[in-house]
């Protein structure tokens, strides 16, 4: 609505009311929806491959716990082997039935085993504070824990492992992430097309009484403009995925 001050007021005023609405020409609007479509998927599965790597890190730090409990047992039983060692040798040689050298083997033995506790128990509380972690932050008694150390592990079937990987949730991100790079080129292709705009209106001019209408169809012509950025970049990142 157009009212002129001071000269008649309402009476000089028009009315004007257009409509447009664009007619899109290319299939850019498939493209689109099929893009984001296939990238859903795609952070679907790569949602699904973090959940499998949170459980197989669970699954590897409970053997690597059950491991340190079955290490720590049989490192004890040394450790309590090399003190009677030691023992047997030091008063071996108190009573010079043997050298001193025998005595000095012995105590290295030993606190090499002592060592040996050391960083394993570094270790231990290290896979304590992993599984914890991925847990988050929820930490469970080592006498929860079940199972035992198998000692000897099964026989990879090659054509098992090749029909897993086929259907691994990172296989199947990475077809989807394809799939969407593709749209987005043909999308890139089909946005320089450009839209028929259609135009409708209706005035009325109170001055003359008089109404009008008014239609008229606008197509932008592309001379320079091929969204030739875009497409480059559409095309990269296909060659990319």
């Amino acid at each position: 609505e157009d009212v002129t001050l001071g000269q008649g007021g309402m009476s000089q005023s028009q009315y004007r009311l257009r409509l447009s609405q664009s007619v899109i020409l290319s299939e850019r609007r498939g493209w689109a929806e099929k893009m984001a479509l296939y990238e859903q998927e795609s952070q679907h599965y790569l949602w699904e491959d973090t959940r499998l790597e949170i459980l197989s890190g669970v699954r590897e730090e409970r053997l690597s716990l059950l491991y340190f409990r079955q290490a720590a047992a049989t490192l004890q039983e040394l450790e309590n082997l090399a003190q009677k060692t030691l023992s047997v040798a030091f008063a071996r040689f108190e009573a010079r039935a043997s050298p001193e050298l025998y005595g000095f083997k012995a105590r290295i033995d030993f606190s090499e085993l002592q060592l040996l506790r050391v960083r394993l128990d570094r270790e231990h509380a290290t896979a304590k504070e992993r599984l914890r972690f991925l847990l988050g932050g929820v930490e469970i008694p080592e006498e929860k824990l079940s199972g035992a150390l198998e000692e000897v592990f099964p026989e990879l079937d090659e054509e098992s492992l090749r029909a897993s990987l086929a259907t691994h949730p990172q296989a199947w991100a990475k077809k989807f992430e394809i799939l969407a790079a593709e749209a987005a080129k043909d999308l890139a292709e089909a946005e320089w097309i450009p839209d028929i705009k259609i135009q409708a209106a209706i005035a009325h001019d109170a001055a003359e009484d008089e109404g009008l209408v008014e239609l008229g169809i606008g197509l932008p012509l592309p001379l320079w403009d091929r969204n030739q950025g875009r497409r480059l970049e559409a095309r990269h990142r296909l060659e990319k995925v």
